[in-house]
């Protein structure tokens, strides 16, 4: 092979691999993939940990609210 064959084999693997690791980059990562994904399961649990909670002290809410109309009423 000749200088010149060479260096345009050259060229050409390293726009290929330029090409390649600017494709890869426009890719999220797998961290950022997990770290998306255990946010919004962490989001998941606190929406329904704070659902169960509000079911749980409505009625209590409720019945001191009723206690403290009818204290007043009285």
């Amino acid at each position: 092979m000749d200088t010149l064959q060479l260096q345009f084999n050259h060229e050409t693997t390293v726009f290929h691999k330029y090409r390649i690791l600017k494709e890869l980059a426009t890719i999220p990562s797998l961290s950022v993939c997990v770290a998306l994904t255990a946010v919004s399961l962490y989001i998941s649990f606190l929406r329904s940990w704070v659902a169960k909670v509000l079911l749980e002290v409505t009625p209590l809410f409720e019945f001191f609210v009723r206690a403290s109309v009818d204290a007043y009423v009285d």
